[in-house]
């Protein structure tokens, strides 16, 4: 079974991830995603991350670093998680990129202000949130997205 899924909804990338850390192959494809898609609008990229504990490795991390000086420096990111300790390091790492942030799982709706996403896009942009999850077998409380 997978450790994360990723689509993109217009210039949101969005990834779930589960509890797990992703394998290299996994994570490499994921930075291949984001790459790839965002050459074109580098200023309007958005990145949001939903995740169940699992994080990447200082290998994996490494691959993020690399990549933002294709895109214009740091990208707008939501990480949204339970873990009160995940959080805290999601904000230490905003003091390497100010454009970073954490949000708990009942915080989505702050999450997506945070990116500007337009309220049109919205429900599609849950709608994939939720296949996502479902693609790794993970719950998804959608009463979570409309607050």
């Amino acid at each position: 079974m997978p450790n994360l899924a990723f689509s993109r909804s217009g210039h949101c990338f969005i990834l779930v991830q589960n509890e797990k850390t992703a394998t290299d192959e996994e994570w490499g494809r994921w930075v291949a995603f984001v790459g790839k898609g965002g050459q074109a609008s580098r200023d309007q990229i958005r990145v949001l991350i939903l995740s169940k504990g699992g994080s990447p490795t200082p290998k994996q991390r490494r691959l993020i670093h690399d990549l933002m000086p294709t895109m214009g420096g740091g990208t707008f990111t939501a990480v949204v998680l339970s873990s009160f300790i995940g959080r805290t390091v999601v904000a230490a790492m905003g003091l390497f990129n100010d454009k970073v942030r954490a949000f708990a799982p009942d915080r989505l709706s702050d999450a997506l202000d945070y990116l500007t996403i337009p309220a049109a896009q919205r429900p599609e942009i849950e709608s994939l949130i939720a296949q996502l999850h479902e693609t790794l077998s993970l719950p998804f409380d959608e009463r979570a997205a409309s607050r």
